[in-house]
């Protein structure tokens, strides 16, 4: 059960009339913005929702004003009543109705809640109305369960099986209230809310957000129970795992094999590394601490299905945070609304995902918009003050000489992934740019150099140039022109950031696998295949004049061949569409493929 769309107003910075709307939400949700926008109001809301259903078991439920927090109002203005309507997804487990109870709470797979949050008295409240109720659809459309009276505000109506609202809520004359309070129920106990600062030294007081606070205590009952013991080791099992494989990696060193809980008041968290003596959390670093927190309460709690965390880089290295967005990622059947300030966090992200950009407008109120096109992403990093120079729009930028090129590669990168069960994404892992022959002159891989150079690195810190040799097969790169010569010599004084690539034979062509070129080349110059059977391109010369010979084309057939055979664009197409998985690619694609992960910097 998913959350499909939020609508909100009347609540913190929703302003009555211009609700805060997130629509179309997805399995991992991100809430970008400024501080002080109103990222943190839909999920404060949800939170309030989520305690006061558990609290209670009637609608409306019925909040003294003394334990009311007036900021919930917009600007405190306590005369707007706080309306929200939340669209879930399925699968949706509700309660049966009654055979004489027209209607279901589940139409084309949704479930739709109704919410309002009300002052009895707008000068003088003696408490609040929450009314929190799955709506019934009936008659083609949805109709609330509860609903506020119309004409005396202090009132509810309930919704009767003819489809009327009468202030009767007994079972009879309203069958379903109970149902639509159970469903409602059911979403809030499967949510999990964290403060947005977390540590197993503090308190998130009256919020009571998850905080990590009572995190000690609970791990070390579970430790001294001897009831639990078989629980309590594989918990520390799967712990240990989370930690090692966020923190250290797979195949690192210094993995910690060890944890326990020590002391009376105040306890401690010590980890044991490899090699090393028990060391206290507190003195591990912030970061692992929260790591901590959030990864044991998630093992702790296998069935929560919506997690609201605020602010996931508090502490944490962008290296780290990547692989922290992965892992939550990789949960089963769950959904995560984070809000962020980091780059890091959207440079996580999958086409699967949503990005809602935050502002302030007029009258101190919240705006929302969508992110899903290019321009829209550009101006989160905006809203989140990230310049060009601070992140670059791609990992990796491949110079190729021409748009050929640029497809034999990705077909050859895209080969070499798949078999890897892996991959990439262009424009955003990787990017080409054409250099264009002898312009590949005016460029240079240094940092520095004659001003009349432009320098690749300032275009993209991880840059790749792929080059023809223009020399036959068998020999080697060491004679290649001055400027390719200069272009790798440049490449060679930072290897983790440039890298300069010749083609194995004298043009890239020459680099494809020969059955593949037969086939393209016949389809081209419209000639049987079987006069190609033993054609090889050596590259002695230009891979056109070698083919002309081959067919012993002359005068204006050879001219017509070798215009044809120019068109490098048409011959690389034809190739490309009828590659086989079978076919083999350069050797240097392999290195070209660990260049790009690295640029990742995951």
């Amino acid at each position: 059960m998913h959350l499909q769309s939020i609508t909100l107003e009347g609540y913190r910075s929703a302003k009555p009339g211009s609700p805060i709307i997130l629509g179309d939400l997805g399995r991992f949700n991100v809430l970008i913005g400024p501080n002080n926008c109103g990222k943190s109001t839909v999920l404060r809301f949800l939170e309030v929702l989520a305690s006061r259903v558990l609290e209670s078991s009637d609608v409306p439920i019925k909040v003294p004003w003394k334990d009311v927090d007036r900021s919930w109002w917009w600007q405190g203005r306590i005369e707007h009543p706080i309306k929200a309507t939340l669209l879930f997804s399925g699968p949706i487990q509700t309660q049966p109705l009654e055979n004489t109870a027209p209607g279901a709470f589940e139409h084309d797979q949704m479930c739709q809640v109704s919410v309002e949050v009300r002052a009895t008295k707008p000068k003088e409240p003696e408490f609040c109305n929450i009314i929190a109720c799955a709506d019934v659809y009936r008659d083609g459309a949805w109709h609330p369960v509860v609903r506020t009276s119309p004409t005396e505000p202090a009132r509810c109506e309930y919704l009767n099986r003819m489809g009327n609202y009468t202030q009767s809520s007994g079972t009879d004359a309203c069958p379903y209230k109970a149902a639509g309070m159970e469903l409602v129920r059911s979403w809030a106990m499967t949510t999990r809310f964290f403060d947005p600062v977390r540590a197993i030294d503090r308190n998130a007081g009256r919020r009571g957000l998850v905080d990590g606070g009572d995190l000690l205590k609970q791990i070390r009952d579970q430790q001294v129970d001897q009831r639990e013991a078989i629980r309590f080791s594989e918990f520390r099992e799967q712990l240990l795992h989370e930690l090692n494989t966020l923190i250290v990696g797979p195949e690192a060193g210094g993995r910690i094999k060890h944890f326990e809980v020590k002391g009376e008041d105040p306890l401690d968290l010590y980890f044991e590394r490899e090699g090393g003596r028990p060391i206290a959390l507190e003195y591990m670093g912030t970061g692992i601490a929260e790591l901590t927190v959030l990864m044991a309460d998630m093992l702790r709690n296998p069935n929560i299905r919506q997690f609201y965390l605020e602010e996931p880089e508090c502490h944490l290295h962008p290296r780290l945070l990547r692989r922290l967005m992965a892992r939550l990622r990789s949960q089963q059947d769950t959904q995560f609304f984070v809000t962020t300030h980091s780059n890091a966090v959207l440079d996580s992200l999958t086409s699967d995902d949503r990005v809602y950009r935050f502002g302030i407008e007029h009258d101190n109120c919240t705006v929302v918009r969508p992110c899903r096109d290019f321009i829209e992403h550009g101006r989160t990093l905006d809203a989140l003050g990230v310049a060009g120079s601070t992140l670059l729009q791609t990992n990796c930028i491949i110079w190729v000489e021409g748009p050929s090129d640029r497809i034999y590669v990705t077909k050859w990168l895209n080969q070499v992934l798949a078999a890897e069960g892996t991959t990439f994404i262009e424009g955003s892992d990787f990017s080409f740019v054409f250099y264009g022959g002898k312009v590949l002159s005016h460029f240079a891989f240094a940092e520095s150099g004659p001003n009349d150079f432009v320098r690749v690195i300032h275009v993209c810190r991880y840059s790749a140039v792929l080059m023809d040799k223009d020399l036959p097969g068998e020999e080697s790169e060491e004679h290649v022109r001055t400027t390719k010569a200069r272009v790798r010599e440049e490449a060679s004084k930072d290897p983790e950031h440039r890298l300069a690539l010749f083609s194995s034979g004298r043009e890239i062509e020459n680099d494809v696998n020969i059955e593949m070129m037969r086939v393209a080349i016949a389809q081209l110059l419209k000639v049987e295949l079987g006069k190609l059977s033993t054609l090889v391109l050596p590259g002695k010369r230009r891979y056109p004049e070698e083919i002309v010979e081959h067919l012993g084309l002359v005068d204006e057939e050879k001219k017509r061949a070798q215009r044809k055979l120019e068109d490098k664009v048409g011959l690389a197409q034809l190739v490309t569409k009828n590659w086989t998985t079978t076919a083999t690619v350069p050797p240097y694609i392999g290195e070209l493929v660990r260049f790009i992960r690295a640029s990742r910097l995951s």
